[in-house]
Formats: C-alpha cells, sequence, structure tokens
C-alpha cells in the first residue's frame, strides 16, 4: 500500500498488508484505536506531523522489517503529538526516527514511545509532550540517540528511558541547549554515555553499568546516583557538578577513568574507584551506603600515576 497527499492523510480503521505500507504527507492522523499492520513487509511514515489519537498500534506480523519515520519537508521538524500520552510500536525489528542528523530538522516528540523492538533516533529529540513526564521503553531491546536530546522549556520534563536487558547509547549532548527536569536511565547490557554532558535541573539517575565513551560533564541542580558501574571504554573522564552524588557501584574496576572531579554538597562512596589519574572532591563524602549507616565499609581510591584531592571542610 503506497498513499501520497500534499498536505493530509486521515485514517479511520486499520489497515493490514502482506507487504510494505508508505505514507507521505504533511500531516498523518490516526484516529482512535487504529492498527498499522504488515504480515512480512515494512511500514514508512514521511511525515512533517504524526498525530495520534488513543491505543493507536503499528506492528508487525513477523518480527523481521522495520518502521521508518522520517520528515516530509527536507530540514523541517518531525512533529509527534498525541491527544493522549502513548503509542504501541510492535514487534518490528527496528524502529528508525528521523533521517541523518546533518540532513534534516529535530524530533519534536509528544508523547510515549513503547516498541519490542530496536528503537533508533536519528535525529535531534526535542520533548514536547503536555505531560511532565516522558518515558520511553524497548521492551528489553537496545534503544540507540544519535543526535542531541533537549527539553522544550527549562525544567520541564522528567525523561524515563528503559532498554531493560538491552542497552542504551547516548551519542549527543542531553540537556545541553535546554536542560530536561530529570532523567531516569535503564539498559542492563550497558549506559553508553558518548555525547559528552548531560544537565538537568534536578535529579538524575542511572541505574546500569555506565560506559563512558568521551570525556564526560554530568550537571544536575540536585541529585545523581550511579546504583551500578561506572568504566571508560577509551580513558575518559568524568566531571560531575551536583547537590549530592551517590557511588553504589564501582568505577573504573573493568577499565579506569581517565580522572574524577565532583563537586557539590557531599558525595556518597559505598564503591571502590579507579582512575589513571588524578581524583578531586570538592564536597563533603560519606563513606558507606547512607542508606544503611548502621553497617561498616571499606573503600579504596586508586590513582595510578596522579593524585587523590580532598578539599571539603
Amino acid at each position: 500500500l503506497y498513499v501520497e497527499a500534499g498536505d493530509r492523510i486521515v485514517l479511520y480503521d486499520n489497515v493490514t498488508t502482506n507487504g510494505d505500507q508508505s505514507y507521505t504527507t504533511g500531516t498523518l492522523t490516526l484516529s482512535d484505536s487504529i492498527t498499522l499492520e504488515t504480515l512480512t513487509g515494512n511500514i514508512s511514515v514521511n511525515v512533517d506531523q504524526l498525530h495520534t489519537g488513543n491505543n493507536d498500534t503499528v506492528q508487525s506480523n513477523n518480527g523481521l522489517g522495520n518502521f521508518t519515520i522520517q520528515t516530509y519537508t527536507s530540514g523541517g521538524t518531525l512533529v509527534l503529538s498525541n491527544v493522549t500520552s502513548s503509542i504501541t510500536l510492535s514487534n518490528f525489528a527496528n524502529y528508525i526516527f528521523g533521517g541523518s542528523y546533518e540532513g534534516l530538522g529535530p524530533i519534536d516528540l509528544g508523547f510515549d514511545l513503547s516498541a519490542s523492538g530496536n528503537l533508533i533516533f536519528n535525529s535531534p529529540v526535542v520533548l514536547t509532550s503536555s505531560a511532565s513526564t516522558q518515558t520511553i521503553t524497548s521492551n528489553n531491546y537496545n534503544i540507540t540517540f544519535n543526535a542531541t536530546i533537549d527539553d522544550d522549556t527549562s525544567g520541564h520534563h522528567a525523561l524515563v528511558v528503559n532498554a531493560g536487558t538491552g542497552s542504551l547509547t547516548l551519542g549527543g549532548a542531553i540537556g545541553n541547549n535546554v536542560p530536561l527536569l530529570s532523567i531516569d536511565f535503564t539498559g542492563a547490557q550497558g549506559l553508553y554515555l558518548n555525547g559528552g554532558a548531560i544537565t538537568t535541573t534536578d535529579s538524575q539517575t542511572y541505574h546500569s553499568p555506565v560506559i563512558l565513551g568521551a570525556d564526560t560533564t554530568l550537571n544536575a541542580g540536585n541529585n545523581i546516583t550511579f546504583n551500578s558501574t561506572v568504566d571508560s571504554s577509551n580513558t575518559s573522564g568524568l566531571n560531575i557538578y551536583a547537590n549530592q552524588v551517590a557511588f553504589y557501584g564501582d568505577v573504573g574496576a573493568i577499565n579506569p577513568l581517565d580522572h574524577l572531579y565532583v563537586t557539590g554538597d557531599y558525595a556518597v562512596i559505598d564503591a571502590n574507584i579507579t582512575t589513571n589519574g588524578y581524583q578531586t572532591y570538592d564536597t563533603h563524602l560519606w563513606i558507606g551506603n547512607n542508606n544503611y549507616p548502621w553497617y561498616g565499609r571499606t573503600v579504596t581510591l586508586t590513582s595510578h600515576d596522579d593524585s587523590i584531592t580532598f578539599n571539603g571542610p
């Protein structure tokens, strides 16, 4: 099925095809409870705006095809909006949003995403939902952002990204242009921070192992919590600016960080920390788990070839 219209396509009923579906138009609107299904092919959406209704689903029957959505107007903004808050993407091998980072404009993401397949965002993402929290879930597949993520206004949205047993890769800075309210990231195969910077007006929580692919600066208006390990894939360093920082998993145990700089009110160190270069703590230190202060804890801070400095009061 191939449908093209210059201005608008409105779908009032379900569409099922054996092969590919392609929709090319300015605005594609789905009514409530619409299902777009391909039994053996791909679904391609080339639009400037996608408006979904309540309980809409885009799905593949065999789990092998791709769902691709990119802008109809070259260089334009891809606007994804929803009357309520979510759309279900089911059983495709890959979900690809946007074109090349240089080629197309940003994606205005205005609803939650739940997909059973790899999620790939090739263009910059701007969070625009009317809800204060936006959630992206892959149901144990990988999630990749190849460009930046920003808020529509400073501190408006809490972003929850859950790759389950999959991985989360961040290829661009987060909140560098317009800070997010907070982030909450899960990806058991690794949270790969390759974008260099993450900025939020409130908290940052990393539930899974963090792997630094570039020198990284984390800036939070409140707390930053690492519930698992932190390592470097290429001797990258980590700079942290926050109210409170908590390390509950070893840092640099597999691949040492180049350096670690921490500043804020205080840091909780319930893990061993290893760097090749310097470690600097411009903060109060709490050794052990602050949630369980009654048990003893010994931690080891190791700098292979530089220094460890404590500048806190």
